[in-house]
């Protein structure tokens, strides 16, 4: 009886230590896939970081687009933003994405899925205290000359925007 208990708990032992192993294998995995993933994560912006993206986009017609990848209007939002992209030249219309998810990491496969063809951005609380958002999605256009021409506080659709494009790019 004495041996049938010693070999039960070898094997716990044994069961015990290769389980450990494994955990410390992937705990010190993680910090690599970690890098792996922070490579493809967008850049973070702050206020001020965003006001140079839109003095840098001076001479075209900037959509600054705040979003984030679990809410259903940004979305939508968002596939007609890529119409507008393909429709648009890059040379007059610019498009800016800036996603306020909690988790970056979640970003660039939605981008990927959503075919974002436009670049996204990260950000986080002091940019929605900046630009008082309340809500999302919240998009703002802006003219040739930088000047804040449109403000749209909920979804926007494509026949919105296009019409809102037109104006300005005819001016």
């Amino acid at each position: 009886m004495h041996k049938k208990y010693c070999r039960g708990t070898f094997q716990n032992l044994h069961a015990a230590a290769l389980s450990a192993c494994i955990c410390l294998a992937l705990l010190l995995a993680l910090p690599l896939a970690a890098t792996a993933d922070d490579s493809s994560v967008p850049e973070e912006v702050d206020p001020e970081e965003i006001e140079k993206l839109v003095e840098d986009e001076k001479g075209k017609v900037l959509i600054l687009n705040f979003w984030a990848t679990w809410c259903a209007p940004c979305r939508a939002e968002i596939r007609d933003l890529v119409r507008i992209r393909q429709d648009y030249s890059p040379d007059r219309v610019s498009i800016i994405g800036i996603s306020l998810d909690f988790n970056p990491r979640a970003v660039p496969d939605f981008m990927e899925r959503k075919n974002m063809n436009y670049p996204v951005y990260i950000s986080s609380q002091d940019v929605m205290d900046a630009y008082d958002i309340t809500g999302i999605p919240y998009t703002l256009i802006y003219d040739a000359e930088g000047n804040l021409a449109e403000v749209h506080e909920s979804l926007v659709d494509y026949e919105i925007l296009q019409e809102e494009l037109d104006r300005l790019l005819a001016d």
